[in-house]
């Protein structure tokens, strides 16, 4: 929060932390030392500009902050908190970050504000489109092997049978493929079997007899898989009449000894590139979120500055503090601050936006809130 001063810095922090009843359980405030003139503020209509596009680039940083907390979290749950890197102090929790927050010159050089505003927003669109590329190859990458994965899944009405029929299975001499005869494979029910073992010679007069063949396939789903040596022309009726009048299925399958290796061998490929996208892709998320947390802190800090000049004016000495509020008490402490910065008899002109009726909430102070985490 920003206000003007109650006698000095000191008197103003401790009239802050004796009255709002922070700290408590897990609340907290500390005083943050900004120095305003160290900007080039510029004049009112360009600080309303300023403060608009700010707070534009604010809602698109929690954004992708939150994006990344959730692409984190999915990929692994064991995953702690987040931390902060500096340059000056190495890695810091989020709270000790910003509660001991100074500005960073050598990303965000304090000059024109909106040179400032442009070096963030540069900062922000090149790790949201990097971001965003990487991950698309990732989620691009995962579900080729997803889909892998599910063709080896499901029943054998729909489960690649190249996975299913391989050796020890199967062996060579069970398929036969020549200029005229071909080899079916039949799905046939739990309920269907009898039936198939007794009558399929007589479903089509083209079928080779006694080349009924049951293939030892333990996969528990209520079928079983057959195969059937018959003349390539007869191969659709034979099909057709299965499945009009037999409830059986005859499955597409060329036998090739060398595919179901080939399979497996690209689905590991996959399986190893996803593992190493993954880990690239949480690597990439912790630090985009340092370095885009640090954004969204300097951006927030120049909002203050920026909201407070408004209000209180260039010229006036702004005191500015960071509170963290016990849980659950936002507006008990928001209460306390309007006693301690409201002018006497002016106290029912503040409050949240319900308590005061208006579209938003209005205080004494210049106040920005940090919703991440």
């Amino acid at each position: 929060l920003g206000s003007q001063l109650i006698g000095t810095e000191d008197q103003t922090f401790g009239e802050v932390k004796s009255k709002s009843g922070v700290p408590g359980s897990n609340g907290h405030a500390q005083p943050m030392k900004l120095d305003k003139d160290s900007f080039n503020m510029g004049n009112l209509d360009f600080l309303w500009y300023m403060l608009n596009q700010l707070s534009k680039l604010d809602t698109q940083i929690e954004s992708n902050l939150k994006k990344m907390d959730r692409q984190v979290k999915d990929l692994d749950a064991q995953h702690a908190d987040f931390v902060i890197d500096t340059r000056e102090d190495g890695k810091k929790s989020i709270e000790s970050y910003i509660f001991n927050f100074k500005w960073d010159d050598s990303k965000y050089p304090r000059a024109n504000l909106n040179e400032v505003y442009k070096q963030m927003h540069h900062r922000v669109m090149l790790i949201e489109a990097d971001l965003r590329s990487k991950t698309q190859a990732f989620q691009d990458k995962k579900n080729t092997l997803n889909q892998i994965i599910k063709k080896e899944g499901g029943n054998l009405l729909t489960r690649d049978l190249t996975d299913v029929l391989k050796k020890p299975v199967v062996d060579d001499s069970d398929f036969v493929y020549s200029d005229f005869l071909t080899t079916a494979v039949a799905v046939v029910p739990k309920s269907s079997v009898e039936n198939w073992e007794n009558n399929y010679e007589e479903w089509n007069d083209y079928i080779v007899p006694g080349t009924s063949k049951r293939f030892q396939v333990d996969l528990k789903d209520g079928y079983f898989l057959y195969r059937v040596i018959l003349f390539k022309n007869s191969l659709e009726e034979f099909s057709n009449y299965c499945k009009a009048h037999q409830k059986i299925t005859i499955r597409e399958f060329n036998y090739d000894p060398q595919e179901s290796l080939r399979n497996e061998s690209k689905k590991n490929i996959l399986k190893t590139e996803t593992d190493q996208m993954t880990k690239s892709i949480l690597d990439l998320c912790k630090k985009y979120f340092s370095d885009l947390y640090s954004a969204y802190i300097h951006l927030k800090v120049l909002r203050l500055l920026i909201d407070s000049v408004l209000r209180f004016g260039v010229k006036e000495k702004i005191f500015t503090c960071c509170v963290r509020p016990n849980d659950g008490k936002d507006r008990k402490i928001h209460a306390a601050l309007t006693k301690i910065f409201a002018e006497p008899g002016n106290m029912q002109m503040y409050g949240t936006k319900e308590e005061i009726d208006d579209t938003e909430d209005f205080f004494p102070y210049a106040c920005v809130h940090i919703s991440i985490p």
